[in-house]
């Protein structure tokens, strides 16, 4: 997978394959990836995606209107029409943003969340929890205190420590990908199914766009 660009070497330390999660408009980001990788980590930086640099995808590459720039502040709401937006989601652009993303939390072994990020990091770090990935936090300071964070591997203060973990030998937990598969066949199996659970989302849609049956007298007291 040309995602993940390759480690450099770096002794004997474990080498991983790790998701970054974090915002657009997190500026610590790019110092994050580039750390890592110095490590020999193959790390995924979904601002540039692919080993030719491109960027990875943007709101602004389905015209969707929305409140704050990419190179806005990160802790400012992003909001947009939400019919705009659901209509939006299955535009070919955020569909290959999706899947290029997802397969690469499919194929790492850590995921890394940066903060200050949004929901979207968010969801991302709790799916690999669910996982079974190795997970850490990178607080920001002052930070803003969330008792589910507990659910993670570790939480860090600084960059020099989350280093410091993912160096460390440690327990390696088994990745949650079943024997005999790839990331790439669990990917289009969840695509597959997403498309059985929107088909069946229309059906039930247009049923209750039908005629409706009398409602029913109760015979109860």
């Amino acid at each position: 997978m040309d995602s993940y660009q390759q480690p450099r070497p770096n002794g004997d330390s474990p080498v991983r394959t790790i998701y970054v999660a974090s915002s657009w408009r997190n500026q610590l980001q790019p110092t994050v990836i580039e750390s890592l990788r110095s490590q020999g980590h193959r790390v995924y930086d979904f601002k540039h995606p692919t080993n030719n640099g491109a960027r990875g995808f943007h709101w602004e590459d389905v015209s969707l209107a929305h409140s704050n720039p990419v190179d806005g502040d990160p802790w400012v709401a992003d909001v947009a029409d939400a019919a705009d937006y659901v209509t939006v989601l299955d535009h070919p652009a955020a569909v290959d943003g999706f899947e290029r993303d997802f397969a690469a939390m499919l194929s790492a072994d850590t995921c890394v969340l940066v903060l200050p990020c949004g929901r979207s990091a968010h969801l991302e770090l709790g799916w690999a929890v669910g996982a079974g990935k190795r997970s850490a936090i990178l607080l920001d300071d002052p930070c803003t205190p969330e008792l589910m964070y507990r659910l993670v591997d570790k939480i860090v203060t600084s960059l020099d420590e989350l280093i410091d973990w993912l160096a460390a030998p440690g327990d390696e937990l088994t990745r949650a990908i079943p024997p005999g598969h790839t990331p790439e066949q669990l990917l289009n199996e969840v695509l597959r199914h997403q498309s059985l659970n929107r088909q069946l989302s229309g059906a039930n849609h247009e049923l209750d766009d039908g005629p409706r049956a009398p409602a029913r007298r109760s015979h109860l007291p």
